[in-house]
Parts: structure tokens; C-alpha cells; sequence
């Protein structure tokens, strides 16, 4: 598995302590039912950069936010979503989001735990040069419009 596109212009390691997992349940919100490519582009590929320039802010940048999800941590990822869609739905905005349930396969990328008091069960998945949406295994769709 390689990750020149991700270290490409930077000389942090972000992937130094991350690992593969191809075995437990992952959550990421999707804007449609049908997971796209587009629903794991990192804030970096969106041409967006962090304020400073350390390798812990810049790492954030290039990978991408998800969570581990199983019976202890489902009702606090599906809580997180939903806080963020009430604000959306204040502004009139239509919800199609979803949240999607899934495993991924060998040599998609690798993970590195990255919780915080408010998200114990963040992590921060590094995309492999090799990544695409087939190396993600749907497992479940949830839409959340059911919980607002």
C-alpha cells in the first residue's frame, strides 16, 4: 500500500502511526444513499488548508473524519450528525444525508484513532494511492431525516 499522493507536498508522515482494518464497522456521513468517490475527498483535495502549518493540523486536512461504530458507540455518532443537520435544516436546507455503515477492504488506506471528549470514537482514515469507492464494503444505510 502506497500514500505518495498524500505526502506529496508535505513532509509530514501521517500515516506513521495508523494502521489497516479490514475487520470492524466504520461510520461516515454521506450526502446521498449511494456512496461516491466525492463522499470521501478530503478537506485538502477541496483545496482547503489549515491556518498553521503542523504536521498534526495539516494530517487532519488530508485525511478523512469517520467512526468506529458498534452498540456502544451508535447513538453518540447518530447524535453528532443529527446536532450538525438541526443547524442545517434552521438555514432550509433540503436533507438527503446519510449516514453509512461499512467495512473497508485490504489496501484501501489505514486509520489512526483520533478521539476527542465530544467524538470518542473519531478516527482519521488515510486514503491509499489505490483508493477508490470499491474499497469500501456497504454494510448499512441510515438516513437521518428520521431522527430530526
Amino acid at each position: 500500500m502506497t500514500f505518495d499522493s498524500l505526502h506529496a507536498d508535505t513532509d509530514c508522515d501521517c500515516v506513521n502511526e495508523a494502521f489497516e482494518n479490514t475487520n470492524q464497522l466504520f461510520a461516515r456521513k454521506i450526502s446521498k444513499p449511494s456512496p461516491k468517490n466525492a463522499d470521501f475527498k478530503t478537506y485538502w483535495e477541496r483545496d482547503k488548508r489549515p491556518i498553521q502549518n503542523k504536521c498534526s493540523e495539516v494530517c487532519q486536512f488530508k485525511g478523512i473524519s469517520i467512526n468506529f461504530w458498534d452498540k456502544d458507540s451508535e447513538n453518540q455518532v447518530i447524535d453528532k450528525y443529527v446536532t450538525s443537520l438541526k443547524t442545517q435544516i434552521q438555514v432550509g436546507k433540503n436533507i438527503k444525508d446519510c449516514i453509512l455503515v461499512f467495512k473497508f477492504k485490504k489496501d484501501v488506506g489505514s486509520l489512526m484513532p483520533s478521539p476527542t471528549k465530544k467524538d470518542p470514537s473519531h478516527f482519521t482514515f488515510f486514503k491509499s494511492d489505490s483508493f477508490d469507492i470499491e474499497g469500501i464494503e456497504e454494510v448499512n444505510i441510515i438516513e437521518l431525516k428520521k431522527y430530526v
